[in-house]
């Protein structure tokens, strides 16, 4: 006998135009880093009946995150995003220069993580203000500041 909920059945499969590499959800909506084929945002208000509701042209998104009605994402061509998750639009770009590895929205910043494991804050997912980095901790953490 299986434990509840450790029986996972598949309610929907949605085919992307790229290779699904990160997904994350904000509320009926799933946002995917979709590789070479960008950001890809599905509706998922009726899950049997899920379906791409935007798919953003962004470079080879390689990361994504969530927050505020915005996804985050960051590019092999280092930059980085935010796309407003219900219309689809890009808000803002910014160069990083380097690789995007990940991206974190946590509270009214955004971290992104390049190659070089430098951390960068912007401002308000909304409004990107200014860059701040951060330096590696031997313990492999990234500290702002």
């Amino acid at each position: 006998m299986t434990e509840p909920g450790l029986d996972p059945v598949r309610i929907a499969q949605v085919e992307t135009e790229g290779a699904a590499l990160r997904v994350v959800c904000a509320g009926s909506l799933a946002a995917i880093a979709d590789g070479f084929a960008g950001l890809a945002i599905i509706d998922l208000i009726d899950p049997p009946a899920a379906q791409v509701r935007h798919q953003v042209k962004l470079g080879t998104v390689n990361c994504v995150s969530a927050a505020g009605g915005v996804a985050v994402v960051g590019t092999a061509e280092g930059e980085v995003g935010i796309v407003d998750l219900e219309t689809g639009i890009v808000l803002q770009t910014l160069a990083l220069g380097d690789p995007v590895h990940d991206v974190l929205s946590s509270g009214d910043f955004v971290h992104a993580i390049s190659m070089h494991t430098e951390a960068y804050g912007l401002g308000a997912p909304m409004a990107p203000v200014g860059l701040a980095k951060a330096h590696q901790e031997a313990s492999g953490f990234v500290r702002c500041g």
